[in-house]
């Protein structure tokens, strides 16, 4: 489970902050596949004792063990490990690599001087992304003039996946191997996570070996929806999860169902 935070990772024990990013990965051996489930922030989840029960406040609540204990309920399987980043670590984690090319899919301006942030690409330019400006790219959801994604969280999901798709190409270059050793000091320094080092190296290895067209990447099935919040007192936008597809899903996926191996 890839967790995104806003504030420092800080250890397994801190967590005072809701998740931004919630991904899903499974990697099968025998396959040689990789499936990714992006869950919205605002997903419903009826269990969770939280004032306003959305699956990114299971991170405040209980920190990566709840996050990974609710993200098993919800996809009937069993999260082995956790991987938490912040921006910083992101930021360090791409410049680590080298940066990533992106196609930037619309125009992106946003300016905010209080958290010192100031995004600016152009609809169709080629760009080369170092942390800094891959942190601005994934950190943009709408625009001054309020123009932004028509279809909410869903639209900054694809984004991200697209990038993700980025950084997965740019980490199969065979020059990636003479990276490794900032890679590694990334991982232990600025990237929380309960994976042994040595299961870290052996399937980052395996994953860098990985066709493109053996990666699948999904959205957690469902659609927003207002539901009364008692704790807010009005109707809140909440993702509910159709479980109808959902178990679509879990039945036919195999590299989901064998995620326990």
């Amino acid at each position: 489970m890839l967790l995104g935070v806003d504030g420092a990772p800080g250890d397994a024990s801190k967590y005072n902050t809701n998740s931004d990013v919630m991904v899903f990965a499974n990697y099968n051996r025998e396959t040689k596949k990789i499936k990714m489930i992006s869950i919205p922030r605002d997903t419903y989840v009826d269990t969770l004792t939280t004032p306003i029960p959305k699956i990114n406040s299971a991170h405040a609540k209980g920190g990566c063990e709840l996050s990974k204990e609710v993200v098993g309920d919800l996809l009937k399987t069993k999260v082995d490990y956790f991987v938490k980043i912040n921006y910083e670590g992101f930021h360090k984690f791409i410049d680590a690599i080298g940066g990533v090319d992106v196609v930037i899919p619309r125009n992106m301006y946003y300016d905010d001087a209080s958290q010192n942030l100031h995004i600016h690409f152009n609809k169709g330019e080629k760009v080369h992304l170092d942390g800094q400006k891959a942190e601005e790219y994934i950190r943009w959801r709408k625009n001054n003039d309020n123009t932004g994604f028509d279809d909410r969280d869903l639209g900054r999901i694809k984004k991200m996946q697209d990038f993700m798709e980025a950084v997965m190409e740019k980490v199969k270059s065979p020059l990636i191997i003479t990276k490794l050793n900032d890679i590694m000091n990334v991982v232990t320094e600025s990237i929380k996570t309960d994976m042994p080092v040595n299961d870290i190296l052996k399937y980052g290895l395996e994953v860098t070996k990985i066709d493109k067209e053996n990666i699948d990447m999904e959205v957690l099935p469902g659609e927003f929806n207002k539901i009364y919040n008692e704790y807010a007192k009005t109707k809140l936008d909440f993702y509910i999860v159709d479980r109808d597809k959902l178990g679509k899903i879990l039945e036919e996926d195999s590299e989901v169902k064998s995620s326990k191996k």
